[in-house]
C-alpha cells in the first residue's frame, strides 16, 4: 500500500505486511512515519486510492466489508485518549452488559482504584489503564490495536499487562498490533516491522 494526503507526499510507500490470526506484530515507528495512517486504513477511516494497493481481510478487499461491521471487529487503544465523565466502572463497561467477575479481574490486573471513583479525577497513568480495561473488557473483537498503550505505565506493571495481552491474543486466536517509538516496549511479539 502507498498512501499520500492532499499534497501527494507519500506517507506510506509500498508498505506490505501480513498478519495471521493468533499472531502479534510490533510496528516500530519514527514520528511521522505513517503509524496513524496504518491504523486509519485498517479501520477504514481512509481508503486506499485505486492503483495504490489493497488492504485485505481474510483475502477479501477491505472495501467489500461493511464499515460498521468492520469497526465492530476492531478495538483500538489510542495514543491520545480520553475518559468520560463517569465512574471507572462505567468507563470500562460503557453500553455492554456488566460482568462483575470480569471487572474484578481487570481491576486486579490493571491495579485500578475504587471503580466507583470519577475517572476524570485519576492520574494520566490510571486513565490509560482504564482505557486498556475498556478494550480488554470486549473479548469479542478480532483485531486489537495498541498505540503506545503502556506509555504512562511503569515498566514492571507494563510487563505484567503486556504478558496478559499477548496470552489473551494467542489463546483466543485474535490479531494483536502493537505500535511504539520505543524498542524496549517491544516485548515478545511474533514479528517486528520497522517503519523508517
Amino acid at each position: 500500500v502507498s498512501y499520500g494526503y492532499i499534497d501527494n507526499k507519500k506517507v506510506l510507500n509500498n508498505m506490505k505486511f501480513k498478519i495471521d490470526k493468533g499472531q502479534t506484530v510490533s510496528l516500530l515507528v519514527k514520528s511521522g512515519s505513517g503509524k496513524s495512517t496504518i491504523i486509519n486504513l485498517i479501520c477504514r477511516l481512509y481508503d486506499v486510492k485505486k492503483g495504490d494497493g489493497i488492504v485485505l481481510v481474510n483475502n477479501n478487499d477491505i472495501k467489500n466489508h461493511n464499515i460498521k461491521y468492520l469497526r465492530e471487529c476492531i478495538n483500538v487503544v489510542p495514543q491520545n485518549f480520553n475518559v468520560f465523565d463517569m465512574t471507572i466502572k462505567e468507563n470500562i463497561v460503557l453500553e455492554d452488559k456488566y460482568d462483575e467477575e470480569k471487572i474484578k479481574f481487570l481491576v486486579k490486573l490493571l491495579n485500578l482504584p475504587d471503580i466507583n471513583l470519577d475517572a476524570k479525577t485519576l492520574s494520566h497513568g490510571q486513565k490509560q489503564r482504564v482505557i486498556i480495561g475498556r478494550t480488554l473488557y470486549r473479548e469479542n473483537k478480532s483485531v486489537y490495536i495498541f498505540d503506545e498503550y503502556l506509555s504512562a505505565v511503569d515498566q514492571k506493571q507494563s510487563k505484567v499487562i503486556h504478558d496478559y495481552v499477548l496470552d489473551f491474543i494467542k489463546k483466543n486466536n485474535k490479531i494483536g498490533i502493537f505500535i511504539s517509538h520505543n524498542p524496549e516496549r517491544m516485548y515478545s511479539t511474533d514479528k517486528i516491522i520497522k517503519l523508517e
